[in-house]
């Protein structure tokens, strides 16, 4: 059975915006909830034709549930840590008074704390804090310095190919080494 059609829609052409009774412009034809191809695709997701449920499918992120609570808190008292503990400022990296961060600061980070963790060492000793959530934090903030453009990309810029042909240097002479 077709949609009942307004007075609006009717005046207006395809694809124009309706304009409704109280002035506004209403495209909701463009909004995915209202587009049945979508709703249906979303309902078979989610199980459920609830409209609140199958809407929430088309919106990133929409499964927070997966990201488990116990590593959010830790990676949350790690950005802490930094913030209010160390004085940096709670998202000081989005300062756009400074130039931005250099990425490498923080892959340097990342790194030391991942070389503790194959040492045996679970906690930072000058924090008390798991090493890990640290390099959840290092991760968080460099995701969201290059969201908002203050993520200065210093990497160093080399052949693409050549930690490939290394790595396959390394697996030919391990062969060779082991014959």
């Amino acid at each position: 059975m077709p949609a009942a059609v307004t007075e609006a829609e009717a005046k207006a052409g395809p694809g124009e915006p309706v304009v409704n009774e109280y002035g506004g412009v209403s495209d909701f034809d463009d909004f995915p909830i209202h587009q049945p191809s979508i709703v249906q695709q979303a309902a078979a997701q989610t199980g459920t034709a609830d409209p609140k449920a199958v809407a929430a499918t088309s919106k990133v992120p929409s499964d927070l549930h997966v990201l488990p609570p116990t590593a959010v808190a830790w990676c949350v008292e790690a950005l802490r840590n930094g913030a209010i503990d160390k004085g940096y400022g709670v998202r000081n990296w989005r300062d756009q008074v400074r130039p931005g961060i250099e990425m490498t600061t923080y892959l340097d980070a990342i790194g030391r704390h991942l070389m503790q963790i194959q040492e045996g060492e679970d906690f930072a000793s000058d924090s008390h804090i798991l090493h890990l959530a640290h390099v959840m934090a290092g991760c968080a903030i460099l995701i969201d310095a290059r969201a908002c453009g203050t993520l200065i990309d210093n990497r160093v810029r080399g052949d693409v190919g050549a930690f490939e042909s290394t790595q396959e240097a390394i697996r030919e002479s391990r062969r060779l080494r082991a014959a």
